[in-house]
């Protein structure tokens, strides 16, 4: 058996170990600061491609800068999709459906959408995609959750 010579070594050892084993245990928020949205998509009509989702965090660069972006396979008529990681704050979701699975939105000769879309708060633009203000959602320390029908 190995011996210490000095008892006030030892002690220390077994404090220090003592000390680490007790912090393994302690809950500690990896993200204290983070938050998550759960988004619930419905309207879903054909169970193929993907939803393609893109998350906004600024006003200045909105539809520009693409602060997140999640993709989701298409299974169901109702999707449930958590967004972790969220710093307090204002988002605006717009998604699309990509049934045809080529990663863009098809839309017709003047820019019309020919596949399903839909942004926070439901809204619509009147010749585009609606503004920042009106498709605004604020995340903060309760998870929060929003439905958004496709069109």
């Amino acid at each position: 058996m190995f011996r210490f010579k000095n008892q006030k070594v030892m002690k220390h050892i077994i404090l220090g170990i003592l000390f680490l084993a007790n912090c393994a245990f302690l809950r500690i928020p990896n993200h204290p600061d983070k938050n998550e949205l759960q988004l619930v998509i419905k309207d879903i009509k054909q169970h193929s491609g993907k939803i393609m989702i893109a998350v906004y965090n600024q006003e200045e660069t909105y539809l520009d800068v693409i602060y997140k972006a999640i993709t989701s396979p298409v299974d169901a008529d109702v999707l449930n999709i958590n967004i972790p990681d969220l710093p307090a704050g204002f988002y605006v979701i717009s998604i699309f459906h990509d049934v045809n699975d080529n990663n863009e939105l098809d839309t017709n000769f003047i820019g019309i959408p020919k596949e399903p879309f839909g942004f926070s708060n439901n809204v619509l633009g009147k010749f585009g995609p609606p503004s920042f203000s009106k498709a605004k959602v604020e995340v903060g320390p309760d998870k929060k959750t929003i439905v958004i029908d496709l069109r």
